[in-house]
């Protein structure tokens, strides 16, 4: 039996809407839903049915960030191009309390082959379930639950991702991607008539998934954004959720970044400038550590949040935006080292004997740019890259093609400077056998701290 607590999630705290269920399961439910859930994923990847590779939650080898990169990525080469995106940023509401446990359980067996004891398990987990609350000392009666998943459960993220398997092939119009029930729909073209039908149409093929399959869709909180070279002049066509039109927006956040039709990162940038500011008052506040404790705080917990999809915000065109956080960066230094605040920032990251967060940008897409070459990222991400044609010697075999690129966001694209620094790594560090080792080895080269891209843009 699992034991409920409920969590204020976000929004009004005086609204009921704004608070969920929580899970929490007991030492041996954990261990026997792990069991049944590693046995339900084995299952549906030795038959080679699992869900769509657009789906790119609570999967091994899989991230929000390679996703954000995935998508930018695709976008940058589109508008490149001459080309015009439309893209829709869905919110479901309360997507895992509305799953329908009849529909689930016929999905497991007629999509994904689960029969026998294990589908007599799971129908009894899902049903007769009650559920009370509890406030002030004061219990309600007992009510059945007939729909949703267990939030906080182990089982709870697969089987959605399993119910929601087939919304991908659904949406013909346009290209869908998902993480859990974050849903990103897009659709390319010549025009913004052109991408606006396409985009309709998507948006009506993805309700009428909805209606077959009793999820409720949130049109207040769903957005569209036109994304292209250049200005548009005159009204937006517009959009439609069901019978709702969605709104159109010049800045949206996606899988917790800032993203703006304009690729300049400054929103996102802003936030995370306001956010590195409480962070280094809290280091101030904590003076009393000791120096590793201080270090064990900013570098395993402060400096992952803050470079957090570094790979697609950090290629940033203004350099200023970068280089406030920058200075950030070296005040932390200074406090934790407790050097003088008027010590230049060069000193104080050669002294602390840190690398800049330049390097870090640096480092993070050349660990992609790696994935991507030996096919150790989700299927699709290979061809954000072009590997050399050229076979005569093992160097040039080594080797990416340059892209050309027609504006600065192609320019600043993973796949652009990403492609400059890896011709640029040592034999031997391209040819590590591991992301691990290959890690370690660029983390070591000075080559790469010294790179400026300013310096080595071609054509």
């Amino acid at each position: 039996m699992a034991k409920l607590t409920i969590v204020h999630e976000k929004d009004n705290e005086t609204v009921r809407g704004s608070y969920r269920p929580l899970s929490i399961l007991s030492i041996p439910s954990e261990i026997l839903e792990s069991c049944v859930n590693d046995t339900i994923i084995d299952h549906v990847l030795s038959f080679n049915r699992l869900v769509t590779d657009n789906q790119w939650a609570y999967r091994k080898g899989y991230s929000t960030e390679l996703l954000l990169v995935h998508l930018t990525e695709t976008w940058r080469d589109a508008i490149d191009s001459g080309l015009m995106v439309g893209a829709a940023f869905v919110d479901f509401r309360k997507a895992f309390d509305c799953v329908d446990h009849d529909i689930l359980l016929n999905k497991l067996q007629c999509q994904f082959g689960i029969h026998g004891l294990l589908l007599d398990w799971l129908t009894s987990y899902l049903t007769s379930r009650l559920q009370y609350t509890a406030l002030n000392g004061q219990r309600s009666r007992f009510c059945s639950v007939s729909s949703g998943l267990p939030q906080g459960s182990v089982l709870g993220p697969t089987l959605f991702i399993l119910y929601t398997s087939d919304l991908v092939g659904s949406v013909q119009s346009g290209t869908v991607h998902m993480y859990a029930d974050d849903t990103t729909i897009y659709c390319i073209g010549m025009s913004v008539d052109e991408v606006a039908a396409a985009l309709n149409q998507s948006l009506t093929e993805l309700y009428a998934w909805c209606v077959r399959n009793k999820l409720t869709l949130h049109p207040k909180k769903s957005e569209y954004m036109l994304i292209h070279r250049g200005s548009f002049t005159g009204p937006h066509p517009p959009i439609y959720l069901g019978n709702n039109i969605l709104e159109w927006v010049t800045q949206s956040r996606l899988l917790g970044v800032d993203i703006d039709d304009k690729w300049n990162w400054s929103a996102h940038i802003k936030g995370l400038k306001r956010s590195f500011v409480n962070k280094l008052s809290l280091i101030k506040e904590s003076r009393f550590l000791t120096k590793q404790d201080l270090l064990n705080l900013y570098f395993k917990v402060m400096i992952p949040a803050v470079s957090y999809s570094i790979s697609v915000w950090g290629g940033t065109n203004r350099s200023d935006d970068f280089d406030s956080l920058e200075r950030l960066h070296c005040r932390a230094a200074r406090l934790i080292f407790n050097f003088p605040k008027d010590l230049p920032s060069v000193e104080a990251l050669t002294r602390a004997k840190w690398d800049t967060l330049r390097t870090y940008y640096k480092n993070s897409i050349l660990k992609l740019i790696y994935k991507m070459y030996y096919n150790d990222s989700p299927p699709g991400m290979t061809a954000h890259i072009a590997k050399s044609q050229s076979s005569y010697n093992l160097r040039n075999s080594l080797t990416l093609e340059i892209p050309h690129f027609k504006s600065n966001i192609k320019k600043s694209s993973v796949s652009y400077r990403g492609t400059i620094l890896w011709n640029f790594l040592p034999i031997g560090c391209r040819m590590a056998n591991s992301v691990n080792s290959f890690s370690k080895m660029i983390n070591n080269l000075t080559l790469v701290r010294d790179i400026s891209f300013a310096n080595i843009y071609c054509r």
